[in-house]
Parts: structure tokens; C-alpha cells; sequence
């Protein structure tokens, strides 16, 4: 498959393992009646009540994003010397998102963690695929 649509696949299924994150989260964690994620004000008010293990699952959420597209993508592009390029592309571009998304949404200083996570779990995704690959063509 293309890298470009590889990577556009991945990067929509890392918004999806993302997003059962934080449903989980809400699960755990409702939100209170009338606060929506759009209603800055409100939905800060409701983050600044969760206790610190809530925040265990809004990490593991990002993570994934980034793990899983890349895992995704690296998993569907038909060229090897692709891979990384893809893989590492999907961790940029779920770093960016944490970056804003931490702009918007003040968590604990701790959750800071996850910004040089984006990279490297996007790097082993892709390093996974690649080792992989090169496994199968010395088995073949």
C-alpha cells in the first residue's frame, strides 16, 4: 500500500484507540451533567476534579495513538525503506496533537512524560515492522 494512504489509515486508527481511551476514562470518570469537551471552562473545571489515576488512562490514550497508527501504518506500507519514515511521521503528528491538546487542557505536570513517548513508541512500531520483515525474507 501507499505510504501516504498507509499512513492515513494508521493515523485514523490510532485516533481510534485513542478515543476507546478516553471513553473508558469517561466511564470511570463521567463527566458531570451539561459539561462538554467544546465548554473550555467546564470540561477544565471537570479535569481539575479527577484524582491522578485518571490520568494514567489519558496517558495511555495518547500513547496509543501514536503506537497504534504507527503500528498500523508501518504494518500496511508495501515498501520496507518506508516504515520508519511512516511510522515516524504518525508519532509527529500525535505529538503535535499532545501539544496542543496540553496548551488546552491543563492535567498534571507529571503527564509531560508523554511528549518524548510519542517518538519513541512511534520508533519501536516502526522498528518492530522493519525487524519483522527482514526476518521473513531471511526465513524465505
Amino acid at each position: 500500500m501507499h505510504a501516504v494512504v498507509a499512513g492515513l489509515i494508521g493515523f485514523v486508527v490510532g485516533m481510534m484507540a485513542n478515543m476507546a481511551f478516553v471513553l473508558a476514562n469517561m466511564a470511570l470518570f463521567p463527566m458531570p451533567e451539561g459539561t462538554t469537551f467544546e465548554d473550555t471552562e467546564k470540561f477544565q473545571e471537570y479535569i481539575s476534579t479527577l484524582p491522578e489515576t485518571a490520568f494514567i488512562l489519558v496517558l495511555a490514550a495518547h500513547i496509543s495513538q501514536s503506537y497504534v497508527g504507527a503500528a498500523v501504518a508501518s504494518r500496511l506500507c508495501t515498501a520496507t525503506e518506508t516504515i520508519m519514515t511512516v511510522a515516524l511521521v504518525i508519532g509527529f503528528l500525535s505529538l503535535i496533537g499532545g501539544l496542543i491538546n496540553m496548551q488546552t487542557v491543563q492535567g498534571p505536570t507529571w503527564l509531560y512524560i508523554e511528549i518524548p513517548l510519542y517518538i519513541v513508541v512511534a520508533y519501536i512500531a516502526g522498528s518492530t515492522e522493519t525487524q519483522s520483515r527482514e526476518k521473513g525474507k531471511k526465513s524465505e
